[in-house]
């Protein structure tokens, strides 16, 4: 409960303009997820936009699966384009989402490695898909088991952390 009421206060916050990262620590099957799902109920009746993905502790290197996953459950919201994202960040973002390459032309490139220009367009293309989701009402992007998730996808994180400081997201 006193966690509870922890993340309830810090959503009124994030609902002010305000971002921020939680990071929930515990032993295997205390309630940790419960705990964000139960919050995430709160958070979606009080208007916000849940986004949810999950690391895994046999996914191999397969980079930025977990943000990739949360992102597919916004597709339709760029399909119907009912966000103002740029048209260069939506190509960018088809890396991460292929579903939405025929809408740009299937221009995308594919995946980066760690070429710092490449990778740095595909974090900004993302930070830009969220605070256009952000823009439309707060969001609450939850990454369960992140101590499963690969480098890139935690140094994806920190950039987004980083980028929406006063997006109304909390990670």
């Amino acid at each position: 409960q006193t966690e509870y009421a922890w993340l309830v206060d810090l959503w009124k916050k994030v609902t002010n303009r305000h971002s921020g990262l939680v990071l929930i620590q515990g032993e295997a099957g205390v309630g940790k997820t419960r705990l964000v799902e139960e919050f995430g109920r709160y958070a979606a009746i009080q208007g916000g936009r849940i986004l949810q993905g999950r690391c895994y502790e046999f996914s191999g290197p397969l980079p930025y699966q977990p943000i990739a996953a949360a992102l597919q459950t916004q597709i339709t919201q760029i399909e119907t384009q009912r966000l103002s994202l740029d048209e260069d960040w939506g190509i960018e973002l088809a890396q991460l989402l292929p579903e939405i390459r025929l809408q740009w032309g299937n221009q995308s490139p594919s995946l980066p490695g760690n070429q710092g220009a490449d990778r740095y367009r595909l974090f900004e293309a993302v930070a830009q898909f969220l605070r256009a989701l952000a823009a439309k009402q707060p969001v609450l992007f939850f990454l369960d088991d992140l101590h499963w998730a690969d480098v890139d996808t935690l140094d994806l994180l920190g950039y987004l952390v980083r980028r929406l400081a006063t997006t109304p997201v909390l990670m």
